[in-house]
Formats: structure tokens, sequence, C-alpha cells
């Protein structure tokens, strides 16, 4: 039995969802918070943050003292720029779903083999290898030498990195 699309949503749906831009300030605070705080831990101070949206609603500041984050959206949406005060800036991408502006980011998570076996159930392993290379292969994945996000140990770790392939 072959686990290709099991192998293929799982890294899809790991790869995307961040927050829903009407929920912010909101419901969504606390996923955009612990995203700063823990996905970009260069920005520590943002947990004790002011969080507003400009009167137009194009634009999330987070602020506190000197320091700031600014999510940009783009016209019209389908894209939304992250800028941090110390100059970092980083891409994120809008899809409308049931009537919101979902936020979603490239991937930043990277599974090993072992893990994703673990993970989705699939043994023995080998399965799993043979799924990832197949979809590197075809492009669909991405799949070198890197740290696992779940085990955090150094080996070869398969991804999906792209907008584009979060959306097809």
């Amino acid at each position: 039995m072959t686990y290709y699309y099991d192998v293929l949503n799982f890294l899809k749906s790991e790869s995307a969802y961040f927050f829903s831009w009407s929920d912010v300030p909101g419901d969504d605070t606390e996923k955009l918070i612990k995203f700063i705080l823990h996905d970009l831990d260069y920005v520590s101070w943002v947990e004790n943050a002011e969080i507003h949206k400009s009167d137009d609603g194009k634009t999330i500041h987070i602020f506190k003292d000197e320091n700031s984050v600014e999510i940009i959206m783009e016209e019209p949406p389908r894209k939304a720029t992250l800028k941090i005060s110390d100059g970092k800036i980083r891409d994120l991408y809008v899809k409308t779903e049931n009537g919101k502006l979902n936020i979603y980011l490239r991937n930043r998570r990277r599974y090993c083999d072992d893990c994703l076996s673990n993970i989705l159930q699939i043994f023995p392993r080998q399965e799993i290898q043979q799924n990832c290379t197949r979809l590197a292969n075809q492009g669909l994945i991405n799949r070198r030498k890197g740290t696992c996000y779940n085990c955090d140990k150094h080996k070869l770790v398969n991804w999906i990195e792209t907008a584009d392939e979060i959306f097809t």
C-alpha cells in the first residue's frame, strides 16, 4: 500500500496556517504571539507587546518600547509582509477560506523519515523513505540534510517551502 498522499498532505498541513487576519487582535492573537516568540526567537519582547490594527484594516502593529513588528496586507490580498524593527522581513501568503482571510507561512517545519513514520504511523520506515524520495523527485517536496523539527537531530529531512506548493 502506498502512503504517497498521506505524506504529502501531512507536509502541506504542517506548512501552512498561521492566523486569521480578522481574528487579530482577537481569538488568534495568541497564535500570532507564539509564532513570533518561538519561531522567530529573536523577538522575545513580543510577549507583553501591544497589538493594534490600522483604521483601514491593512496593517497589524505589534510594539513595545522601541521594538516593533508590522504585518502589512497587500492589495489585492494575496500576500502580506511581516517586517521587524531590526530589519528582518518575512513573506506571508493570504488565502480566503470560509469568508476569512487566512495567513499562511512558508514551511519552517522539517521532518526526518523516522519522525514522519512515527507521526503518521506508517511502518516500516522504508515506506516513508520511498514515498518522500518519490515526492522529492517529482518536485513536490524538498528533501535534504537539515534539522528535524520533531526530534531536533541533524539528518535527511522533508518539507514543503513555497506558497504555490501549499495551495495546490
